[in-house]
């Protein structure tokens, strides 16, 4: 089963320089993990962002490998206190027998 990694938090400078270096951060790590993530932010409050991390197998490898990315590119302060959601893909049920 996958899991998708959801992470929000409110940067101390939320900017296009921040951004930038976040999606240069996000490349990194797909490139170690396979692991695309999204940057976002909230509609209706352009200060708290948000990464999506899609279809995780092995949560504990990747939480790993996104930390010392972040710490690479001096990012684990920038972001501020991150708050951290794990979702795992229901299972589909199949239709029943006619």
């Amino acid at each position: 089963m996958t899991s998708s990694l959801y992470l929000y938090y409110r940067p101390q400078q939320a900017d296009a320089a921040l951004a930038h270096r976040l999606r240069a951060m996000q490349a990194e790590l797909a490139r170690q993990t396979g692991i695309h993530g999204q940057l976002m932010r909230r509609c209706d409050d352009a200060a708290t962002w948000m990464e999506v991390y899609p279809e995780i197998r092995q949560r504990v490898s990747f939480e790993q490998a996104l930390m010392q990315c972040l710490a690479a590119h001096g990012l684990s302060e920038a972001c501020g206190k991150r708050h951290t959601e794990w979702f795992e893909n229901w299972p589909q049920q199949r239709a029943p027998a006619a």
